[in-house]
This record gives C-alpha cells, structure tokens and sequence, in this order.
C-alpha cells in the first residue's frame, strides 16, 4: 500500500504544480475581478459535480472491489448519470450564484458542461481504484492536470480571455475521460444502456454515501454562495487563493483515504483497531505541513500573485485549522464508509454544515473572507469531535459483540 500512496502522492504534487501555474496564470491575466468571476463558475461546476453524482463515486468503488465483473455495467451507468443528472442539477445549483447572464453569459454556459464533464472522469476514473489500477488512475489524474495547464498556457498567450480558460477545462476533462474509460474497458464494447439492476444494487450505500460526501462539500462551498451575495467579486478572488492552497495542503490525505478505502471493504478484520493509529499519523503530517504554510504563505502569495492579493495570506492564516481539521477528517471518513456508511455520519456531517453556515451568517457581514475561514474552521472541528465519539462508541460495541461470540 505504501508504493500505492507514494504514486497518488506523487500525481497529486504534479497536481498542486500544475494547479499553482494556472492559479497564476488567471489570477495575473484576468486581475482580481475577472479571477473572482472564474472562480465563482468553477465553483459552481464543482457544484453540479456534488449535486449529480448520486454517491457513485463511493458506491462504484464499493461494488466493483467486491465484484470486478460489473465494471462494464457501472461505467455506462456513471456516463449516463452524467450526463443526465449532470444537467438537471445545473438547472437548480446555477441560479444560487446569481449569474449576471447579459454580460458574462457566455461564461456562464461552461458551469453546467463543465460539470457534466468533470463528473464524467470522476466516476469513471474512480473505478480504476476499485479494480486495483492505482497506476493508472494516477496516470489519467496527470493527463488531466497536463492538458490543462498545457491548454491554459495556450490560451493567455493567445490572449484568447476566459472563455477560452474555461473551454480548456472542458476539453481536458472530455479527453482524459475518454482515455479512462477505454482503460477501464479492457477492449470490451461499452454496453450503451443503463443498467437499473445494477444502479439498485447499490442505491443504499450510494444514497448515504451521495448525502454525506454532499453535506461535507457544502459545508466549504455553501460559504462561497454566501460570499457571492455579500461580498464582491475582488474579496471573492482572494478568497479563491487561500481556499486553493487548503485544497494543496489536503492532498496528502486525500491520497492517503483514496487508496485506503478499497483496502478496508476487501478487510473488515480489526477495521477500528487501526483507525486512530492511521488518523494519528494523518494529524501529525497535516501539522507539519500547517506550519509550514504558516511560514511560507504570505511572501508566497505575494511573490506568485502579486501585491493585489496580499490579503488572501491573512485568510489562510484563518483557514488553516479547517484544513488540519478536514485533513483528520477524511482520514476517518473511510472507515465509516468501509463499514457501509452508517446514518450516523450523514447526520454528523449536517450539524457540521448547520453550525458552518450559522456562524459564517454571522461573520460575514462584520469580518469579510476572514470570518468564511473561522466559520470553516468551527464547522470542521466539530465534525471531527463528533465522529471521534461515533469511532469510539462503534469500536467498543464491535469489541464487545467480539468477545460475546
């Protein structure tokens, strides 16, 4: 397992160089308004990603570990979902960003192919992990970041503005899409019906995975809603600077649970034994690297951005404990959905977002972007103290059911 998270962790590193270039790259070519309206349309793609993806992403791994011969049946059902859901749900989340459609419309239309295109090469990259191509599902997650940074580099020097940045987004999704999914085949012929049999099977586990995974996405990007009605585009950009270096800090973990889930499922034996000693090693890397950003953010930012957006270090200062609290999180979250994704952590997860936006509500209109990243920080730590109690208390009544046998 340990050469597995060192590849994830290596494709994620070429991840974070790639997405920095890029993150350079807009902010310096489309200024601190125009990055602020990207990120506003990236996040809202990422969205309709969260919205449609019906927990497949999960429940996909979940099944194809435990019978490798649906793989076929669940790649069509995820393109369908894709494209389907992908579109219905574009139709709902868009209009909470309150797009200004007579003037930036044409950028706008790229949220929903955005997302239908990104949640394509989620699922079906996803089922790469389940069938123990760790390989070349980091392969396929470099292709991507390559094509984009390649695309976007293209665009500024053709001075072709942001449409062109977001074409290049959906473009390198379609590719690295298509590539997958002909990995994933193994030369079979993609069956083009959705198979209802199959997507039944594992509607259960998807649903409390879909509501989980989709309580846990809100709790950051409800924030970003909220900051859309009540701050402006500038304070949004530098918002968008601090939230993509928590979301570097959070690859290693990330890497981390990808490859530790389908361990679990295929090894239930002494699950929890294992659950703090892994979530202790997780801790104590993420505050290393906390620190180490604490050091280095501000005359980063500064360097790589430019003064205009000197004040996104002061919002990561403020973000950094959501980011070591979510980095523990994640940790945790895959011996739960191991264990077949209990209730309790679908309602562990919405007193975080309850609590997330209650306090964000409150500090917004007094504190700007530095209250989004105490709120984020308040919301995650609760999250945390709340499946530490749910482990503990479902470790010990295993034991005890254990030693009743």
């Amino acid at each position: 397992m340990r050469s597995e998270i060192a590849i994830t962790v290596g494709a994620r590193v070429f991840g974070i160089a790639a997405g920095l270039v890029t993150s350079v790259l807009t902010a310096r070519y489309l200024g601190v308004e125009g990055r602020g309206l990207y990120f506003l349309i990236i996040v809202a793609s990422q969205f309709v990603v969260q919205f449609a993806s019906l927990g497949l992403s999960t429940s996909n791994t979940y099944l194809v570990v435990k019978q490798p011969e649906y793989a076929a049946k669940l790649l069509a059902n995820s393109l369908w979902i894709s494209v389907a859901g992908g579109l219905a749900f574009s139709a709902i989340v868009l209009p909470f960003f309150s797009p200004n459609w007579g003037e930036d419309g044409l950028a706008w239309v790229f949220a929903p192919v955005i997302g239908v295109l990104s949640l394509a090469f989620m699922l079906v990259s996803n089922l790469l992990i389940g069938l123990g191509r760790v390989t070349a599902y980091n392969g396929f997650q470099i292709l991507n970041f390559s094509l984009i940074l390649v695309l976007y580099v293209v665009a500024v020097l053709a001075d072709l503005g942001l449409v062109a940045l977001l074409g290049a987004s959906a473009a390198a999704a379609a590719i690295s899409t298509a590539a997958a999914a002909r990995v994933a085949l193994k030369g079979r012929l993609l069956e083009p019906y959705f198979d209802k049999r199959i997507f039944q099977r594992g509607f259960a586990y998807a649903m409390r995975a879909y509501i989980a995974t989709l309580l846990g996405y809100l709790v950051l990007r409800t924030v970003v809603a909220l900051m859309s009605h009540r701050l402006g585009k500038a304070e949004i950009g530098e918002f968008s600077i601090a939230a993509q270096i928590g979301d570097t800090l959070a690859l290693l973990p990330q890497s981390i649970a990808l490859v530790l889930f389908p361990k679990l499922v295929g090894a239930q034996k002494d699950l929890w034994k294992s659950l703090f000693k892994m979530s202790g090693i997780v801790a104590t890397i993420m505050l290393v690297l906390c620190g180490i950003a604490y050091v280095v953010a501000g005359p980063l930012i500064i360097l790589l951005f430019g003064n205009e957006f000197s004040n996104a270090a002061v919002v990561t200062y403020w973000m950094l404990p959501s980011v070591f609290f979510l980095g523990v999180i994640n940790t945790v979250s895959q011996y739960f959905a191991a264990a077949g994704f209990p209730w309790s952590v679908v309602s562990i997860w919405f007193v975080g977002l309850i609590v997330t936006v209650g306090t964000a509500w409150v500090l917004l209109p007094h504190r700007g972007t530095i209250g989004a990243g105490i709120a984020l920080g308040v919301g995650h730590f609760v999250v945390l103290c709340l499946m530490t109690i749910a482990a503990l208390f479902r470790g010990r009544t295993i034991s005890e059911e254990q030693r009743c046998q």
